[in-house]
């Protein structure tokens, strides 16, 4: 539990191409009010641990180090990237501008919902599904004992 009675959770991942996983931390969710917090991921990387902050989620295709920081039908601003020293670089971003107008943008364009559609699922099946696809951390997380447990018997 965090300060705010939350329960955090943890997952290990394999994000980038080393052998050394990275830790997704994730406590409640974070709609206005409920006391949760963002997803961070933490990286061990130059002798220190850094963390990364996520919009909503995070998603990525293992040991490829492809990095979603939300998703299409995420209302904001979302990305696609990498992790280089511990910290998300944006290859490219999209998201939406006014809902109530359909004013979306990729990168620097805007456009309208089903542009923006088109462009993720082309990106999404040529730079993800050859690899199988994004991993979501899923149900099954950790308490951080449990977690502890799990790196020290790597």
């Amino acid at each position: 539990m965090n300060d705010a009675g939350i329960p955090v959770t943890y997952w290990l991942m394999y994000v980038d191409e080393d052998d050394i996983p990275e830790v997704l931390m994730y406590q409640g969710h974070n709609s206005i009010g409920s006391g949760g917090s963002s997803p961070e991921l933490l990286v061990y990387t130059d002798g220190e641990i850094k963390r990364q902050s996520f919009y909503r989620d995070m998603a990525y295709v293992p040991k490829r180090n492809i990095v979603s920081n939300g998703g299409i039908e995420l209302i904001g601003s979302c990305s696609m990237g990498r992790l280089v020293k511990g910290v998300m670089v944006d290859e490219l971003k999209y998201g939406m501008t006014d809902f109530f107008n359909d004013k979306y943008y990729w990168n620097d364009r805007t456009i309208t919902y089903n542009e923006l559609e088109k462009l993720y699922n082309e990106w999404v099946k040529e730079s993800v599904e050859p690899y199988g696809g994004f991993v979501y951390h899923g149900e099954d997380g950790k308490t951080g004992e449990e977690i502890i447990a799990d790196i020290e018997g790597l």
